[in-house]
């Protein structure tokens, strides 16, 4: 189905082919999982270079919903948000980072835009980062992603939810 280089965070950038197979699997788990509907619309924000571009694309497309896709370049947090309330998005999937200074911007201008869903990923999220998408979207289900590109997307997606305490390591390193 396609092919996309790791970003070497363990060493050399390597190729991964992913196959058709695995990733419908994934995405009807995702469907699923994250009770996308028809009637959704999300806004795809990540490059197409990040394997989470390829799983934002298709599954709102095969869950029949809408997919609104943004010009290329920098986007402002007013033009992303007048963005989402014109075409009335209910899905949003961003780096926490991002959705962070989204939800200041609306913070900033007594603005609120409610989502039915949010979705994080490609970095930690923060318990402030949490609190403030939280507030700005109001979404009834945030979940938080993670995945190496080797295991197609993100094989971990849990739900979200104040207190956030920092994730540890399962086990002590054999080294």
């Amino acid at each position: 189905a396609y092919l996309i280089y790791t970003s070497g965070s363990t060493g050399k950038p390597k190729g991964v082919v992913v196959s058709h197979a695995e990733i419908a699997m994934h995405c009807l788990a995702v469907i699923d999982a994250f009770g996308m509907r028809s009637d959704d619309c999300e806004l795809h924000f990540y490059s197409i270079n990040f394997d989470a571009a390829t799983e934002r694309l298709l599954v709102p497309l095969l869950s029949g919903a809408r997919v609104v896709l943004r010009a290329q370049g920098q986007w402002g947090a007013e033009d992303i948000c007048g963005l989402i309330r014109q075409q009335q998005v209910t899905v949003l999937g961003f780096t926490p980072s991002y959705g962070s200074q989204l939800a200041q911007w609306l913070a900033s201008h007594n603005e609120h835009l409610p989502v039915r869903l949010c979705i994080t990923g490609g970095e930690a999220l923060t318990g402030e980062h949490l609190q403030r998408i939280r507030a700005a979207f109001t979404p009834a289900q945030f979940f938080n992603a993670y995945g190496p590109t080797e295991t197609v997307v993100m094989p971990l997606a849990c739900l979200a939810r104040p207190p956030l305490r920092p994730v540890r390591a399962a086990c002590r390193s054999a080294g």
